[in-house]
């Protein structure tokens, strides 16, 4: 109480003193007080900005007004003050200003804010300021960018290449200039400190023409500009046809011609077909060509549709129609082609019109043909009187003879030969002239070569002698030598032909070469077969090669003949067609011990053949090494097939039981051309060989009894067909393992048949009593051996000396070989039954090359492997997947069947549906490109087929007749 008492006097004592005394009064001021004191704007780009805000606080007692601001030890413009709005403060009143920091060169700054007030006690106050301005923008690694040519209403998307080295984030933008800048695009971006990226800029025309704009690429914020050059042209179509329309102009009647219609991509880009039709109300007589689509057409290249139109009545009215092709296009989906056909037309064809024979030497004899044919209609019948050489008795062409006059009824023809026999050195340029009795149907043929003179041969022979080695009774083996023309001038060779023949044993499969003309560098390879007689003893022939002035050049031909137990398996490796760019799929031979002591294989070499060092191991062989009986080795060997042509070597096995050592045929061809043709011939029905390889594991508990109770089922089923039947038993087993194997072989079969004893029957056929009872016997072959090796037991079971011999050598058993079972005219059809999957040495695709090689040429689809295996289900009494076998199966056109299923008898009753009909699977050779195949049957192009890829074989839904050929042409893919 007393304390308030107090100050209330006090205040009245002093406001009574002011009252009375003016001069007493107290001053009332404001007071600036600035925060922070310190203001640090870091790093900032040049031309670029950051603020910072500035508290002003009035803490004085009376209105504060501003008067001035200064920016005091920084270059003009570097910082900038400001407080919006306002200009006086109020006592107690805060008010927020803002510093800006520009820098406008790199390097730090510093500077003081210095502001000025009214107030009497405290005029001025100051901040602190300081950065660092950073060169920081982006870098441009292009200066221009090329669209190309594009279709309008498509996009093609460029890019443009921007990195920041700087320490900050740098903004990039850009903005394009120019006539058509609406056609062009690039989206802002920012880039990280250190950041490398690409920007899509794209271009999308409106309108047709060439457009040239400047992209002005801002690469910082406050930076100048940097100019992109961007051009591009949009088309009104990018795909066209040349020309527009198809006229097939006059054909007779009945008769068909092909056309095509070239498509020109105007772009830059690709264009792709993907359907090939015609539109509603097209004439019928347009037919597609079977050109494959998708159909890619790359930027700026042609491709052609083939067309076919196949004149079935006489004009007027002409035959009209158009081509529709389905375009992958948002402007043009569509582009048509006029078409124009006109029924009748001219009835006399003669081809060609120009015969060119190209250069030949003097001596030399070329022949061709001309090809006179009445292309009229139905009833129309003309005569060729004469052909003559205009330049009579001196003309260095001659005519074959030809009766004439020769009657041509419609669609006949008649060939006039015509050779090239020059005699004097020069071009040679001549008239045939043929005369018909058509009215104005005589026609002059022009013939054209070059006559050259030639000096003396300079051949060479390589190698200078071919040796066969050593090879089995009854077989046939190919070698050959290359005749090279290493000289500077056309060389004749007069004669190249076997001077012995070796008792005709020596032989030359495409005959005596006679006047062959031969340009400087040029070669070729011959082959020289030999045909091994039954009985043993050592051959000799001679090859002879004459050439113009050169002495003959004889080339010796040996060959020894000897029984051997040693096999080499194939005798004769063929790695078909191959190129540098696409070479043949390594190849394996198999060497195996049938003999009844070790034999030791103590080299393996390939000689000199045509061209040496075209055929080489792929690894290095694995020699010398002992055989134990029963056993082998496995050669690898690779094809280079840089040598254009065919290339022929020997594989010679040296061991410890022949000499001269065992021979393998090596064979190749190199061909730039990627074009194939796989030939076939449907065999004739009624003869099947089923081998039967059977798993000897003890794992095959559960499933042998399944496979014995279908064995009536599978025989029923057999004998249902009509067939001609054989059917043998084989196991999976390879080596002995023990006594408690059946059949005498103590569970090693190595490919012989069950039971390898004879104690009951091995071969059956439709006269065995009671087929379905023997063979559930028959593979009742145990559960006692520790090996799954059925591939290698199939390979042995059909390969000498097994499959051609009545006692197996090298084997304490007698009569244990399966001769008899094999028939070459047969299709084969291998059964192989396992839980587990195949542990042979050999690669899966050497024993599919067995099988597609065992029926010969045109032949492989008629040996097929079917496999009762695990195939993907899981099942308790499977040990594994057949992998290996199911990849066979599916590459020799067979079939795979689950070993799960609890009955086996649908699964052989679908074997016996699959290989006792008519073949309709052709597995091809080589893999087909994209650009797919084309069939023929009997020379006419084949529907009903489909291309497998995963067999890679061509399938028909009903069978080609028996005996047709079949044709499947394609352009090798490298797989």
């Amino acid at each position: 109480m007393g304390r308030v008492l107090r100050r209330t006097c006090w205040v009245l004592v002093c406001v009574l003193a002011a009252c009375g005394d003016r001069r007493n009064t107290v001053s009332v001021d404001g007071a600036l007080e600035l925060a922070p004191q310190t203001l640090d704007f870091q790093q900032v780009a040049v031309h670029d900005q950051r603020s910072l805000p500035v508290t002003l606080r009035n803490t004085g007692r009376g209105r504060l007004d501003l008067t001035a601001v200064s920016i005091q030890g920084a270059p003009g413009g570097t910082f900038r003050f400001s407080v919006p709005g306002q200009s006086a403060i109020l006592p107690g009143q805060v008010v927020q200003g803002e510093v800006v920091f520009r820098p406008g060169a790199a390097g730090p700054a510093s500077g003081t804010l210095l502001v000025t007030t009214d107030s009497a006690a405290s005029p001025q106050a100051t901040v602190g300021l300081r950065g660092v301005g950073v060169d920081a923008a982006a870098s441009l690694r292009e200066d221009a960018l090329d669209f190309g040519k594009i279709e309008i209403g498509a996009e093609k998307i460029r890019q443009l290449t921007f990195s920041n080295p700087s320490p900050l984030p740098v903004q990039v933008t850009g903005r394009i200039v120019g006539a058509g800048a609406d056609e062009f695009s690039m989206s802002p971006l920012t880039l990280a400190p250190g950041e490398t990226r690409t920007q899509d800029v794209s271009f999308h025309p409106q309108r047709a023409g060439v457009k040239r704009v400047a992209l002005a690429v801002t690469p910082c914020t406050g930076c100048g500009d940097l100019l992109v050059t961007l051009t591009g042209e949009g088309l009104e179509q990018a795909l066209i046809a040349e020309p527009p329309s198809l006229d097939f102009g006059l054909v007779p009647t009945d008769f068909t011609v092909n056309g095509v219609v070239v498509l020109r991509n105007l772009s830059t880009e690709p264009v792709t077909v993907t359907g090939i039709g015609f539109a509603p109300g097209s004439d019928p007589d347009f037919q597609s060509g079977g050109t494959p689509v998708p159909l890619v057409i790359a930027g700026g290249a042609t491709a052609t549709v083939d067309l076919k139109f196949v004149s079935t009545h006489l004009s007027p009215p002409d035959a009209l129609g158009t081509l529709q092709l389905s375009v992958v296009s948002a402007r043009h989906p569509i582009l048509e082609v006029p078409l124009r056909g006109v029924g009748g037309g001219a009835k006399l064809c003669v081809a060609p019109l120009l015969l060119e024979f190209g250069k030949h030497a003097l001596g030399t004899r070329t022949d061709s043909k001309v090809t006179v044919r009445n292309c009229g209609g139905p009833g129309d019948v003309f005569t060729v009187d004469s052909a003559t050489l205009l330049a009579g008795a001196g003309s260095q062409f001659q005519l074959g003879a030809v009766a004439y006059p020769v009657t041509l009824t419609t669609g006949m023809s008649v060939d006039i030969p015509v050779s090239f026999v020059p005699t004097i050195s020069g071009d040679v340029i001549e008239q045939l002239q043929i005369v018909t009795s058509l009215p104005g149907g005589t026609v002059n043929v022009q013939l054209q070569s070059t006559a050259a003179d030639s000096a003396p041969c300079s051949l060479q022979v390589t190698p200078s002698a071919i040796d066969f080695g050593t090879v089995v009774p009854g077989s046939q083996s190919v070698l050959g030598a290359k005749v090279l023309n290493t000289g500077a001038d056309v060389c004749i060779l007069q004669q190249l032909t076997l001077t012995d023949t070796g008792g005709n044993l020596f032989s030359l499969p495409a005959g005596s070469i006679i006047a062959l003309s031969m340009a400087p560098g040029e070669y070729f390879t011959f082959e020289v077969q030999f045909s091994a007689p039954n009985s043993p003893g050592t051959f000799r022939g001679m090859a002879t090669v004459n050439g113009t002035s050169q002495p003959p050049i004889s080339l010796p031909l040996t060959a020894a003949v000897a029984n051997s137990c040693l096999a080499a398996n194939p005798g004769y490796v063929d790695f078909g067609i191959a190129s540098p760019a696409c070479p043949a799929q390594t190849r394996q031979v198999n060497v195996v011990n049938g003999c009844s002591a070790p034999v030791t294989v103590t080299a393996a070499t390939i000689a000199a053949g045509s061209t040496d060092g075209e055929f080489l191991f792929a690894v290095a062989p694995p020699v010398p090494q002992t055989l134990a009986p029963g056993t082998g080795l496995t050669l690898e060997l690779q094809y280079l097939a840089r040598v254009p042509g065919l290339n022929l070597s020997p594989l010679f096995i040296e061991n410890s039981l022949l000499t001269p050592p065992l021979l393998v045929s090596l064979v190749g061809e190199s061909s730039a051309s990627s074009a194939q043709t796989d030939r076939f011939i449907q065999g004739q029905p009624g003869q099947v060989d089923v081998l039967f390889v059977v798993d000897n594991t003890a794992s095959m508990l559960e499933e042998n009894p399944r496979l014995n109770s279908a064995m009536p089922t599978f025989a029923s089923a057999a004998l249902g067909t009509g067939v001609d039947l054989h059917v043998g038993v084989t196991t999976t087993g390879i080596s002995p393992t023990g006594p408690t194997c059946p059949g005498g072989a103590s569970g090693g079969e190595a490919g012989r048949l069950f039971p390898a004893d004879n104690s009951s029957t091995r071969i059956f056929t439709n006269a065995t009593p009671n087929l379905g009872q023997a063979l559930q016997q028959a593979v009742q072959v145990g559960e006692c051996a520790f090996e799954q090796q059925g591939l290698e037991a199939m390979r042995r079971a059909l390969s000498p000396p097994l499959v051609d011999s009545a006692d197996a050598p090298g084997t304490a058993l007698p009569s244990d070989g399966n001769l008899g079972f094999y028939r070459q005219t047969a299709s084969l059809a291998v059964v192989v039954v396992s839980d587990d999957d195949d542990t042979s040495p050999d690669s899966v695709a050497t024993y599919v090359r067995f099988l597609q090689q065992l029926k010969g040429p045109g032949a492989a689809g008629r040996a097929a492997l079917y496999a009762i295996v695990p195939s993907g289900q899981t099942c308790p009494s499977a040990s594994g997947q057949g992998l290996r076998y199911g990849e066979a199966a599916t590459r020799t056109g067979g079939a795979i069947e689950s070993i799960c299923a609890p009955d086996f008898g649908p699964l052989l009753q679908d074997v016996v549906g699959r290989a006792f009909t008519a073949q309709t699977r052709f597995p091809l050779s080589g893999t087909p490109d994209s650009a797919g195949v084309t069939v023929t049957v009997n020379g006419t192009p084949a529907g009903g087929w489909v291309y497998d890829a995963a067999s890679n074989s061509v399938v028909f839904g009903a069978p080609p007749p028996p005996g047709a050929e079949i044709l499947v042409s394609y352009t090798r893919g490298c797989s």
